[in-house]
C-alpha cells in the first residue's frame, strides 16, 4: 500500500513556480519537483520541494532492484537538466537484494551545490549508508552502472556506529520492533535529523534480516 509523503513550499514576495521532471524513465513517474525563486533576496542555494510517491517497507523491498550497502566515493558531476541532481561514485560493501558481483557502482542524488532537495544533505565521501535503489534507464545510461534512489530520502537508510542505521524519513511500523532505544543526539548525526520527528534507529543486523526474510517470503509465494 503505497503512502504520500506531501511537503509544502513556502515562498517570500513574488513567487515563481517551475516543474522539473527526473530524467530516468522511472523516475519520472515518481518525482516531481517545485522551485521557488525570490525576486528580491535569492538564498545562497535554491530549495526545491517535492511531494513523492513512497512505499511501506515491504514494497520497497520488493520495488528495489538493488539493496546495497555502500560507501560514498567522490563526486563525478552535477547534473542541471532536467532536474538538478548530483552523481556519485560508491564502493559495494555487501548486496542485499540484487547483483552479488557488484563491486563499484554510480548513484545519483537529486539536489546539487546550488539547488538543496527537501532541505537534504549531500552525500559526502566515506559516509556509509543502506540504499534502495533502480537501474537509471534511456539516454545516456544504456551500458552503465548508475543507479537512482527509490522515494529519495525516505529509502536512505545512514549507517552509524557500525551496528545501527538510521531512517532519516517516513517512519515505517513495520519496523517499530528493530529500533534501537539510543537517543538521536548520541550518535553524531546531522542537525537536520536530530530535529525530524519521524527518524528512526535501527538495529542494523536485525534490519539486514527483515530484508532477506522479506525476499525468501516473495520468493516463496
Amino acid at each position: 500500500m503505497k503512502k504520500t509523503l506531501g511537503i509544502i513550499s513556502v515562498g517570500i514576495l513574488a513567487i515563481a513556480t517551475v516543474f522539473f521532471i527526473a530524467n530516468t524513465n522511472d523516475l519520472k513517474n515518481e518525482v516531481k519537483l517545485s522551485e521557488e525563486v525570490s525576486n528580491t533576496s535569492a538564498p545562497t542555494k535554491g530549495q526545491m520541494k517535492a511531494e513523492l510517491e513512497t512505499f511501506n517497507f515491504d514494497d520497497a523491498v520488493a520495488n528495489a532492484e538493488l539493496i546495497a550497502e555502500v560507501e560514498i566515493g567522490k563526486q563525478i558531476k552535477e547534473i542541471d537538466d532536467p532536474a538538478p541532481k548530483t552523481l556519485f561514485e560508491a564502493t559495494v560493501k555487501q548486496v542485499l537484494k540484487g547483483t552479488e558481483n557488484l563491486e563499484n557502482i554510480e548513484v545519483l542524488q537529486q539536489g546539487n551545490s546550488e539547488w538543496s532537495f527537501n532541505d537534504n544533505n549531500q552525500f559526502s565521501p566515506n559516509e556509509k549508508y543502506i540504499l534502495f535503489l533502480k537501474k537509471a534507464v534511456g539516454e545516456g545510461y544504456e551500458g552503465s552502472n548508475v543507479y537512482w534512489i527509490l522515494g529519495e530520502e525516505t529509502n536512505i537508510y545512514s549507517i552509524v556506529d557500525g551496528n545501527k542505521v538510521v531512517k532519516n524519513s517516513l517512519y515505517e511500523e513495520d519496523l517499530k520492533r528493530i529500533e534501537e532505544d539510543t537517543p538521536v543526539n548520541t550518535l553524531n548525526l546531522i542537525t537536520k535529523n536530530e530535529r525530524k520527528k519521524d527518524i528512526q534507529i535501527l538495529n542494523k543486523e536485525k534490519f539486514e534480516k527483515r530484508i532477506v526474510e522479506i525476499q525468501s517470503k516473495t520468493n516463496s509465494n
